[in-house]
């Protein structure tokens, strides 16, 4: 399936700020739910509002993460490779890390590469591994695509 991405605003029919309930009933298949949170390295003492909730849609291969407050609106979307993520006319997962990064810093020059991802500010767009320096000649693990309210709380913890 292709999920076409428009930055800060949609991937592929689920737009961001779609209530969980609406996402749902536009994906109408079985899901799980777990909770999620934005970073691996958060603090002891994270409140419960800091935890995300998330859509685990196994047979589309993705997960849809939403804010922690009623009604639960859509803040990003993860994509995993039997996916068909297109950015521009190009699927994310038929080209190695270290490709997609030379050519979306063309598009995006407001990025960051850490050991698990490289994040891109302007795209909105974050390309997920286990270890950039080891697989960067490979395609992605995953991809995330987030809104711009999840994007103030990936600055806010890269920040601290």
């Amino acid at each position: 399936m292709n999920f076409e991405i428009k930055s800060y605003q949609s991937v592929g029919s689920i737009y961001f700020g779609m209530t969980r309930s609406e996402v749902r009933q536009l994906i109408n298949d079985s899901f799980s739910d777990i909770e999620f949170s934005p970073t691996p390295e958060l603090p002891d003492d994270l409140s419960i509002e800091e935890i995300n909730l998330v859509d685990n849609f196994d047979a589309l291969d993705i997960q849809v993460v939403y804010d922690s407050k009623s009604p639960y609106a859509c803040i990003a979307v993860i994509l995993y490779d039997s996916t068909n993520p297109v950015l521009n006319g190009r699927n994310l997962f038929d080209y190695p890390i270290e490709d997609l990064k030379r050519w979306m810093e063309l598009i995006d020059n407001s990025f960051k590469v850490n050991l698990e991802a490289i994040d891109f500010y302007g795209l909105g767009i974050s390309l997920c591994t286990d270890d950039y320096d080891i697989f960067k000649y490979e395609p992605p693990k995953s991809i995330a695509v987030f809104s711009k309210e999840y994007l103030n709380t990936l600055l806010a913890f890269s920040n601290d």
